[in-house]
């Protein structure tokens, strides 16, 4: 920001930068697979792994797990355990992230997890802290802000002391790992690798590029309060990306590219694929046709093409996987076209009919910058 006029003097950092971190490790994709999982089955068909992948934790998991979670709680909340997977020393294995939060207070831990229970809400900083101090007057305030579900959550969340609380997460964790995610064997090595290319990215794009060619359509406006952001690579939360925070810095734990996982070479390239899948809806047509003539908010593409919000962001979601949309975090989400993937997918499709199937749109970012 630049101030002038008379008597001012502005010594502003006029060309300050973020800080960009690309971190992974088998302690996020525990805490992001919980968060999946806990959303419940109807939710799967929002997500990539499908109904099937939830099936197969289902009955891996036993029903002392079950109950496990059932008293902790569920979807969100875990999610408030990122910023404690991103303190936990290098590699952050599972049973690093486990020994950290053996030793953190467990004040803090109840913290984050009564501010992601209620992010929803307008519930202020200086009431999620007196709420984990255990300040009956601001369990009751936050609880009145919330749909009866996340004030059952919040006495859930609340009906212990801390520590025990704390102690609870810790087992139901160990218990997640030692079931269903066996340290994360499975994608660990390939979310490395993805986390790999994205470092070398940032010697050459912006922050704000970075982000965006990271989670395939999501930037964000430099606001003072943020002083850092860290990209966290995930397989089980593709296609969405979720947005959170530690300290002043934040995380986005961003889809993985389905080529990092794919180990069929003959198979068109995933990307290629979705990318013509959302072409093929004429409400996605229209909505792309509207931000052709400029951005345009949540409220404002609903209103204009007479649809309900939430089908908006049903399609947008679809949209900005294709790479079609660009989504701006800033005060408020703001909508935009990415017309450069529309001539990247003709060349996949090019390139997949003539010879090899191509490996997705990560060229295009590195050529564009």
């Amino acid at each position: 920001m630049t101030i002038s006029g008379p008597r001012v003097r502005d010594y502003t950092d006029k060309k300050r930068r973020l800080t960009v971190e690309v971190v992974s490790g088998p302690a996020f994709e525990l805490l992001a697979s919980l968060f999946v999982f806990t959303l419940g089955r109807d939710e799967m068909k929002e997500y990539e792994v499908g109904p099937e992948w939830f099936e197969k934790v289902q009955a891996a998991a036993s029903p002392q797990l079950l109950a496990g979670l059932q008293e902790v709680g569920c979807g969100d909340l875990w999610l408030g355990l990122v910023d404690q997977a991103y303190q936990t020393p290098e590699p952050r294995r599972v049973e690093d992230l486990l020994a950290h939060l053996g030793a953190v207070d467990p004040r803090c831990v109840r913290r984050a997890m009564l501010a992601m229970q209620v992010h929803r809400t307008e519930a202020t900083a200086d009431l999620i802290d007196r709420a984990a101090d255990g300040d009956s007057d601001a369990l009751a305030a936050l609880a009145a802000m919330c749909d009866p579900e996340c004030g059952q959550a919040l006495d859930r969340l609340t009906s212990l002391s801390p520590a025990k609380s704390l102690q609870r997460v810790i087992e139901v964790l160990r218990r997640f790992d030692a079931e269903v995610f066996r340290g994360g064997e499975e994608n660990t090595a390939a979310l490395a690798r993805d986390a790999e290319e994205k470092r070398a990215l940032a010697a050459t794009l912006t922050p704000e590029r970075l982000v965006e060619a990271a989670t395939n359509g999501v930037t964000f406006k430099l606001q003072p309060e943020v002083s850092g952001v860290v990209l966290v690579p995930s397989a089980v939360v593709r296609p969405w990306v979720a947005i959170t925070e530690s300290g002043s810095r934040r995380v986005f734990v961003y889809p993985v590219s389905a080529e990092v996982l794919s180990a069929d070479p003959d198979a068109p390239s995933p990307w290629m694929v979705g990318f013509y899948k959302a072409l093929a809806d004429e409400k996605r047509l229209r909505i792309l046709n509207l931000l052709a003539r400029g951005p345009a908010s949540l409220t404002e593409v609903a209103e204009c093409l007479g649809l309900a919000k939430s089908t908006v962001i049903h399609h947008i979601r679809a949209l900005r996987t294709a790479g079609l949309v660009l989504i701006t975090v800033g005060d408020e989400k703001e909508y935009s076209l990415r017309p450069q993937a529309i001539p990247e997918a003709g060349r996949l499709l090019r390139s997949y009919l003539s010879g090899p199937a191509a490996t997705g749109p990560a060229d295009v970012e590195r050529n564009q910058s």
